[in-house]
């Protein structure tokens, strides 16, 4: 699934695209596929600093973004979460952070079968 959100970005005009993972072989497989980069890390503060956008797409069966960690944001940001179990806490009051996980986008997608 990862595979699939990075080629959709990938379309965009000028995206700045960075995978960033523990995995170096897997991470930059994928980043070589795509011609994105790729930073072998999961420093959290890091990454939230550098990015606007962070997508989860893990095995991880521990919360890798944690209330804390969100609620310290201080911009405009788009979390998604695809990971199974979840690894975004969704327990966060932040109103400059939005949270998509694959609950969500399954209820939307439900609600847009049901319009056609």
């Amino acid at each position: 699934m990862a595979a699939t959100i990075v080629k959709y970005l990938k379309k965009e005009e000028n995206p700045i695209v960075t995978i960033y993972g523990r995995n170096e072989d897997a991470g930059k497989e994928l980043a070589d596929l795509f011609e994105v980069n790729f930073r072998k890390t999961l420093d959290i503060p890091t990454i939230i600093e550098e990015c606007d956008v962070i997508i989860t797409a893990t095995t991880s069966k521990t919360i890798l973004i944690e209330k804390g960690e969100i609620e310290k944001i201080n911009k405009k940001m788009l979390l998604v979460d695809i990971s199974n179990p979840k690894n975004i806490d969704e327990n966060f009051i932040n109103p400059s952070v939005e949270l998509l996980n694959l609950e969500m986008a399954n209820q939307i997608m439900e609600v847009n079968r049901k319009r056609k």
